[in-house]
């Protein structure tokens, strides 16, 4: 087969894979949005914020998280193109993940913390997993990154 083709087919197949993986990691993004606007929320009022401001607080919180979370699927989309054009997509997808479930994990832990809930055992479960799936996706991360395949530009 044509070199020049099958280097193309490959560039495309890389695009298309970065793309729908950064969807996914967005989808989290969302949701790590969320947690981190709840575990600040929750931190301001355990600070006594005036009730007034309550409002502008809301806002900005949102739209400087939404701006930073819209910043991170850039940059995710860019790094996982570069990852897979080097052939290592899946260790970097890991690790943008296991980022993602370690900020969850803090968040879910932050607000633990400071609103004491004692019999949430269907929220514990799900911090716990996310504790958990954290560092193993590290690790399998690194595992990977160790044994992937490089690509034909770098053989």
């Amino acid at each position: 087969m044509d070199p020049l083709l099958q280097e193309h087919r490959r560039q495309t197949v890389a695009g298309f894979l970065s793309v729908a993986l950064t969807v996914v990691l967005a989808a989290l993004g969302i949701a790590d949005w969320l947690a981190v606007r709840g575990a600040f929320i929750d931190l301001l009022s355990r600070a006594g914020v005036d009730p007034y401001a309550w409002q502008a607080v809301e806002y900005g919180t949102f739209i400087t998280l939404g701006i930073i979370w819209l910043a991170y699927v850039y940059y995710a989309q860019h790094y996982l193109k570069q990852r897979a054009d080097a052939g290592k997509i899946w260790a970097a997808c890991a690790k943008l993940l296991a980022i993602q479930l370690a900020l969850l994990f803090v968040c879910e832990l932050a607000i633990y913390a400071m609103d004491g809930k004692k019999n949430a055992t269907a929220d514990w479960l799900l911090a716990a997993a996310e504790g958990l799936c954290a560092p193993v996706l590290f690790f399998v991360s690194a595992a990977l990154a160790k044994r992937a395949v490089p690509s034909e530009s770098e053989r």
